[in-house]
């Protein structure tokens, strides 16, 4: 049910079934299946650390019993999100989209359909889409010490939102802005509802920038019923700890941006900056998002990662 504390009637295991080591999973659904994409670290040749997708019924799911069949597209490296496609009545197509087969960077992003997926042979289709050229960046900064933070990983889409024929994900990179120095957060909506295109079509792209010498990282984007973004990400900046902000892009193109949870001490753990934060909108009334992401506690050494969890509406 939509009430955790209800419990969970069912729970499956997949690692004893698909086997390796299925790393950075990230979970979709669509009217008739729920997939899991990760990276399949215990592949061999072309297909280690490559994209892998779990397809599983719904239908059988939720009354019991898992049926699911694995597959892997063309290669795509650390993220391949599948969409969440809330009120999807139609089922028979999902919708991914990642960066164009490297984290490294590039200008263009990978828009994937999957076609036929409850079987051993799906249908994949790619389209690769011109965006403001993007690359893996370099610094983020902190108060007090060495004054670095790490920015690793970056440049891999964190989730994907599908509502009503439109795609929404967001990652963070950097841009020329800067001479590519500091990771921004970088925003796409995608429109796969056909509207007389016979591929996907991109509508919109932005960036989350507050400033010189601010980094942006593992941001989350979703839409609400009134075409208005909702994001959330971590900032940071040789004045600000690492902390969680949330924020609103209107349909006329303006931000607002608000600190959710303030930072509080200095980052030491420099290796990996998070691997997920998440933006959902709330199905009862089509306008409230809720997001989830990470801050520094007090002492940056031992009191890591904080989660927080917030509301908020677009105004």
């Amino acid at each position: 049910t939509g009430n955790a504390l209800d419990g969970f009637p069912y729970v499956y295991d997949l690692v004893s079934g698909i086997g390796g080591f299925p790393d950075y999973p990230k979970p979709g659904f669509n009217k008739d299946a729920i997939f899991i994409s990760y990276n399949n670290f215990g592949g061999s040749g072309p297909f280690f650390a490559s994209a892998t997708i779990v397809a599983i019924d719904k239908t059988d799911a939720l009354q019991g019993t898992l049926n699911y069949y694995v597959s892997q597209p063309e290669f795509q490296f650390r993220a391949m999100p599948p969409a969440q496609m809330h009120d999807d009545e139609k089922g028979d197509v999902e919708w991914f989209v990642s960066t164009d087969g490297t984290d490294a960077g590039g200008n263009t992003i990978r828009v994937t359909q999957m076609t036929n997926y409850l079987s051993n042979s799906p249908q994949f289709t790619y389209t690769s889409l011109p965006v403001t050229p993007y690359s893996y960046a370099l610094t983020a900064d902190q108060p007090g010490g060495p004054g670095t933070v790490t920015t690793f990983p970056n440049t891999t889409t964190t989730q994907v939102q599908y509502h009503k024929g439109r795609l929404v994900t967001a990652m963070a990179s950097s841009t020329a802005a800067d001479g590519f120095k500091y990771p921004k957060g970088l925003y796409y909506q995608i429109d796969v509802n056909g509207d007389g295109h016979s591929k996907p079509r991109l509508m919109k792209q932005g960036v989350i920038d507050p400033g010189p010498g601010v980094a942006v990282q593992m941001p989350s984007v979703d839409e609400d019923k009134q075409g208005n973004l909702g994001l959330t990400w971590i900032e940071s900046s040789n004045s600000e700890y690492l902390s969680m902000w949330v924020g609103n892009v209107y349909t006329n193109g303006n931000l607002s941006a608000q600190s959710a949870a303030p930072g509080l001490g200095y980052f030491y753990y420099s290796f990996r900056i998070g691997d997920y934060s998440t933006l959902v909108l709330d199905p009862s009334d089509g306008k409230t998002f809720w997001a989830a992401n990470e801050y520094i506690g007090a002492d940056g050494a031992t009191d890591i990662w904080r989660t927080h969890i917030t509301s908020f509406v677009a105004r």
